[in-house]
């Protein structure tokens, strides 16, 4: 996780894209 305060779901959406909904 990149730690920024995000939740681990917001984390994965920042990491992997839009096609990660």
């Amino acid at each position: 996780m990149s730690g920024g305060g995000l939740t681990w779901k917001e984390d994965a959406l920042l990491a992997e894209g839009p096609v990660a909904v």
